[in-house]
């Protein structure tokens, strides 16, 4: 846990005097795990009902039961008297026991017209219309309680800021009027000895709501000898807005001192003021600005009244803006994941599907099951062979034989129980067995919902030498990162794995603290744990030196290095209190995991880019449970290499995501204007200006601006993009370049390349020769497309970003770009079967004019209809990229390793 124990509780059922408070270690001589806090309990209670929580969003909820305990209510002795007196009562009794009597008989008849209507069937399942309300009832009373305690503790946290606004407020009130008064008593002191005042007022005495003059000496000042002199004043330590200054003139009597009127504003309670020339030069009292104290026409608590509530209520604003906004993201990212479900269930309806769509527990579910797409293609027979919970439910169904259903399809009815979490089956041609369908050895499996009880979870593992953005180099980073998340938003609990580096962001590492180290191989490893972007890091620091080097990669020795942290990190899991359920280790850098880890302990190995460390990669095929790459078509590009081609039965391709809560331009701190799908056409116009403004290029709103984010790299394509350059702006677009090259005779290719733009087509293209990751973000939102004409692309994370901030990608037909882009003129039945929805243009070739091809329909797109351009746009930035649909999938995977064990 995080150090933090939180008890949330309340009394009968939920319906009480809620409470939530710390725990606290029990004294040494009780058993150290023990940890304890009081709680006053109502006279008028008979139960006490509680869970535990860490306040990061885990709970122990007694496995969805709450915890309980009976109190032994001394009222309820039929010794006593039960004609006890009001005024006997304890203060606020008699109201406590009256609203508890309406709580209760309220729930009594919630319950009871909830309950109206249930049957149980032979199974012991719930049928009849009101099928499982009771429990989602009682859910929502207890989550309307908790939410209540909620609002609550925000109302106190509220009251605290509050307080400290006004404490703050007296203490900077007290502090100018100190100073100003110390200044007027200076002003006043003067004689005709001492140098001449910097500056005087008529009347001297300043009030609120009135006129003043304020008069500037330039002899000895700053200043002097200047031809014009403007003030540049303000009200209550410059906390009140716009300047009330302006341009002074000299006076009449002597031009050496300048002059200038203004108003003072009605609740004005000390003047601040500087004074300027129009060289630039300042008075400004020696850092510490002028100040006069002013004789308000209003109290100093009417004057603090004023100022806290505008400042209350502008933290109000912000707070509820905020809490709305992250409602809203939740409710999108909530809708994503729902999306992602339905859409994974498509994507197998050609092999099998249910009837509901949405399978629940403790009710019939029909399986329809079409064998002209398995190994079971024109048997006579199909068995339908099930069982539930991952076949470990004590519930053992005989095979039922399934009957023609239509469409090629069989069908078989199915009673899971209500504890079910998932329905897991087989198919055979015989009901004894023969030849089977066994999903390619993972097994057909169809979650449930509206279960008793709670799913299991994983244990899961990362090992990895990049994490962003702790230590980014590559997409590596963001996969670990993300997908790390994704499963642990699913329930999972994850931990990475990662050398601990001297070039560390250690800035973005919270509540690091060192752990007890151990020895390897005769040196010391020491082990640190910390939190990056909510997950659980074990940062491993061997003291031999090996990732002291001031890189990641980079070292003759890089081989060397992270062979001997995997061996550390085998160590480290070894010697851990849990063993973990399955070790995803990832590209050449963690292959020797899959080797090292004993066969007990399952792993998942994913290839990021096969151009490095085939030899690692081939024996990391040989020995891991499951394998896979970033990307389906990448699979098949790559299923033929040498150390792939017999590993083809555990080998998956699956399309990584994008981290929607980074990339996200609805909450972009990058982005002057944030936006959604909903306002995109604002949102992405005020990027637009904004990347105008930045790179000098023409402000038309006409023409549209063309974008690349990339290393520039030959598998990037970089002669398409240089040709891509004088393309956009001869069809009428603007091009905005974002990136560098490690090779230094292509950095100069592209600075000639930039002169050439800047000189013969002058502001319609820009290239920023480095990668600036702020103005990443920036460039997503102001694009109208973006251009990604990569050779060979194992996934590409480019292209969804830019969907995600409303750009149409312009892509070349490979890896992952392919599973990702679907063409609005070429794609219809292919968007459809894989239930996804056209959204940009791709071309085949690896010349110009195959990149033409496809740029050239993106502009006739574009100026043909903008309103339908806009619309696409938005369309785009609603299209789920996110880790919802992958993290499924390894989830799916990870499981299925199990059965290795």
């Amino acid at each position: 846990h995080s150090g933090r124990i939180v008890a949330v509780g309340a009394f009968d059922n939920w319906m009480q005097a809620p409470f939530e408070l710390d725990l606290y270690p029990s004294p040494a001589a009780q058993a150290v795990d023990w940890w304890h806090v009081s709680v006053q309990v109502p006279e008028t209670a008979h139960e006490v009902n509680f869970v535990m929580t860490d306040t990061e969003g885990n709970y122990d909820n007694n496995k969805n039961d709450d915890y309980y305990v009976q109190i032994e209510n001394l009222q309820d002795d039929s010794s006593g008297d039960s004609g006890e007196s009001t005024s006997e009562m304890m203060p606020g009794q008699q109201q406590m026991e009256e609203e508890y009597e309406e709580r209760t008989l309220a729930w009594d008849e919630y319950v009871t017209d909830d309950y109206d209507g249930y049957d149980y069937d032979h199974d012991g399942g719930r049928g009849g219309e009101h099928e499982g309300h009771g429990e989602v009832s009682q859910a929502d009373m207890r989550d309307a309680e908790v939410a209540r305690v909620q609002n609550e503790q925000q109302n106190l946290q509220r009251a605290a800021r509050n307080q400290a606004v006004r404490d703050q407020l007296e203490a900077d009130l007290d502090a100018r009027l100190l100073n100003a008064s110390r200044a007027l008593e200076v002003l006043a002191n003067q004689t005709l000895a001492d140098p001449p005042p910097a500056w005087y007022s008529e009347p001297a005495e300043i009030a609120s709501g009135q006129p003043v003059k304020l008069y500037y000496n330039t002899v000895g000042s700053a200043l002097e000898g200047a031809r014009s002199i403007e003030v540049k004043a303000a009200v209550d330590d410059w906390s009140r807005g716009r300047n009330i200054g302006g341009h002074m003139h000299p006076t009449h009597e002597d031009p050496r001192v300048w002059v200038y009127e203004m108003n003072v504003p009605v609740d004005a309670l000390v003047m601040d003021f500087v004074f300027c020339d129009e060289s630039g030069r300042y008075d400004n009292n020696r850092d510490q600005d002028h100040h006069a104290a002013v004789d308000p026409q209003m109290s100093r608590n009417d004057w603090i009244d004023i100022r806290y509530k505008a400042i209350v209520e502008e933290l109000d604003l912000e707070e509820d803006i905020t809490a709305a906004r992250l409602a809203q993201r939740q409710e999108m990212k909530e809708r994503s994941k729902a999306e992602a479900r339905a859409a994974a269930r498509r994507m197998h309806e050609h092999v099998y599907y249910t009837n509901p769509a949405e399978a629940r527990a403790g009710e019939a579910v029909e399986v329809f099951y079409n064998p002209d797409h398995t190994v079971l293609r024109g048997r006579q027979s199909v068995w339908l062979r099930v069982g539930w919970n991952r076949w470990g439910h004590h519930d053992h169904p005989r095979p039922v034989e399934m009957t023609p259903a239509g469409n090629g399809y069989l069908s078989a009815t199915v009673y899971p129980p209500a504890d079910a979490y998932q329905i897991n089956f087989v198919v055979s041609e015989t009901e004894e067995g023969g030849v089977y369908d066994n999903n390619n050895k993972s097994d057909y499996c169809i979650p449930l919902v509206g279960y008793l009880g709670a799913a299991p979870s994983l244990h899961i593992v990362h090992v990895a030498v990049e994490m962003a953005p702790v230590a980014k180099v590559g997409g590596l980073g963001d996969v670990v990162t993300a997908l790390s998340r994704a499963c642990q938003d699913e329930g999972n609990r994850v931990e990475v794995v990662m050398p601990k580096y001297d070039v560390l962001e250690y800035g973005r590492i919270d509540s690091l603290q060192e752990q007890p180290s151990f020895h390897f191989n005769g040196v010391e490893v020491k082990v640190f744990k910390g939190q990056v972007t909510d997950l659980q890091v074990t940062f491993l620091e061997p003291t031999n030196g090996h990732f002291w080097c001031g890189c990641i990669y980079g070292q003759n020795n890089d081989a060397e290095r992270f062979k001997f942290f995997c061996k550390c990190a085998v160590e480290y899991l070894q010697r851990g209190d849990s063993r973990p359920d399955v070790v995803h280790c990832h590209d050449w850098s963690t292959a020797p995991i899959a080797w090292v880890l004993p066969r007990n302990i399952p792993t998942c190995f994913t290839i990021h880019n096969l151009d490095f460390g085939a030899d690692l990669v081939g024996r990391a095929m040989d020995s891991c449970t499951v394998a896979t790459t970033v990307s389906p078509t990448y699979s098949k590009e790559i299923r033929d290499h040498g150390s792939i081609r017999n590993q083809h039965s555990k080998f998956h391709g699956v399309l990584n995501g994008i981290d929607s809560d980074y990339w996200d331009p609805f909450t972009d701190e990058f982005l002057d204007k944030t936006y959604s799908s909903d306002n995109a056409v604002e949102g992405k116009a005020s990027a637009r200006r904004e990347i105008r403004r930045r790179f000098n290029l023409e402000e038309d709103e006409r023409k549209p601006i063309i974008g690349v984010v990339t290393r520039l790299t030959h598998q990037k394509g970089i002669h398409l993009l240089k040709h891509a350059a004088w393309r956009t702006v001869e069809k009428g677009g603007q091009f905005v370049l974002l990136g560098s090259a490690p090779d230094h005779r292509v950095q100069h290719e592209f600075e000639a390349l930039a002169n050439d733009l800047n000189n013969h087509r002058p502001g319609q293209a820009h290239l920023y020769l480095q990668y600036d990751e702020p103005l990443s973000h920036i460039l997503y939102a102001a694009s109208d497309m973006i251009l990604v004409p990569s050779m060979f692309e194992p996934c590409g994370l480019t292209q969804l970003i830019a969907m995600r901030y409303g750009c149409l990608p312009v892509v070349r037909r490979t890896g992952g770009l392919a599973d990702s882009v679907f063409d609005f003129d070429d794609d219809q039945q292919r968007a459809i079967k894989q239930g996804r929805d056209l959204n940009g243009f791709s071309f085949d070739g690896t010349d110009e004019g195959g990149m033409d091809y496809a740029l050239d329909r993106a502009f006739k797109h574009y100026f043909g209809d903008i309103a339908v351009w806009r619309a696409r746009q938005s369309s785009n930035m609603e299209q789920d990229w996110s880790w919802n649909r992958p993290a499924l999938q390894y989830i799916d995977l990870y499981w299925a390793a199990q059965k290795h064990k």
